[in-house]
């Protein structure tokens, strides 16, 4: 491998953008130039220099070490999305932090961007038609982690574990008021109102059986942080037994909040959040456990109390 290594020292005409002064060093295409900055073959003033944006002076040194023969090419930027964040991806399933206000998949009104789609469309990235393949949801407002499969065995096997409440979802929520009780399970049989609204009903022939497991993590004057372990996965089970507890969820338009909202919780979305989620790997047999960081506005609200 002939290494070949070029320095320049930059004049008052060459003042400006580093690639472009680079291009002047060696002879390569546009792409490859960019690559020479991606594969660390770049030094400015004795300093790694990775971003061909920066702008050099008068005087300043730019070394170029690299492989006349070898093929820099440009490296992809990093997935971007306002929709969901990557936590953990193998060629049998991804799992995703997904952004509050983004609904799983689209309703009736056909809405575009939902999640289903966007995922689909990063892994259309890299194989083409290559359709993500959706396990659970989670509600609109609320934000956190899920796992999509990838393959149709993979997806089969999630969605057994699912359909029989096998993984194990913890959220945590931010609710009004103050709970007075340090941990305690809420049951009952959800049934829906025409409207889509859950509520609580004594009719077991009539509802789903629903458990909801909460424990309190800290009080404040006028609200309480508690974790929430769905020990069924229902549709809105969380929000509505906590809310028919007398602890509506802050910023829940659904169930209570829009009628008497929290004075310093202005966001519009819900102050819950998918913190982990436990499962059977699809492949591997084993348990595995993916964490999501709580959003932001969840931790300004309780760092001020």
């Amino acid at each position: 491998m002939a290494i070949t290594t070029v320095q320049g020292e930059v004049s008052e005409e060459q003042v400006g953008r580093i690639d472009l002064f680079v291009r002047t060093l060696v002879e390569l295409s546009r792409s490859k130039l960019k690559g020479l900055f991606a594969h660390g073959c770049v030094s400015l003033n004795e300093l790694p220099c990775a971003d061909p944006a920066t702008r050099v002076s008068v005087g300043d040194s730019v070394l170029v070490t690299y492989d006349p023969h070898q093929g820099y090419s440009a490296r992809k930027r990093p997935w971007s999305d306002r929709t969901f964040e990557i936590v953990h991806e193998d060629e049998h399933m991804l799992v995703i932090n997904k952004a509050a206000g983004v609904l799983s998949v689209p309703t009736k009104k056909k809405e575009p961007n939902t999640l289903v789609e966007r995922v689909t469309f990063y892994l259309s990235r890299k194989k083409k038609n290559h359709e993500a393949l959706l396990i659970h949801r989670l509600d609109r407002g609320v934000s956190g982690v899920m796992v999509f499969g990838k393959t149709p065995d993979a997806a089969k096997e999630l969605r057994v574990q699912f359909s029989s409440d096998q993984p194990k979802l913890v959220f945590v929520a931010i609710v009004h008021g103050v709970v007075k009780q340090d941990s305690g399970t809420i049951e009952s049989y959800l049934a829906t109102h025409k409207n889509l609204n859950r509520y609580s009903i004594q009719d077991e022939q009539n509802g789903v059986h629903a458990i909801t497991k909460f424990k309190v993590l800290k009080r404040m004057k006028d609200a309480t942080c508690i974790e929430v372990e769905l020990v069924t996965a229902r549709r809105h089970q969380g929000r509505v037994h906590l809310f028919e507890a007398g602890h509506k969820v802050l910023g829940d338009p659904r169930y209570g909040d829009s009628q008497h909202p929290h004075e310093r919780w202005q966001r519009k979305r819900l102050a819950m959040h998918a913190i982990s989620l436990t499962f059977v790997h699809p492949d591997s047999g084993q348990e595995v456990t993916y964490t999501s960081e709580l959003p932001t506005p969840m931790k300004k609200f309780l760092r001020g109390g």
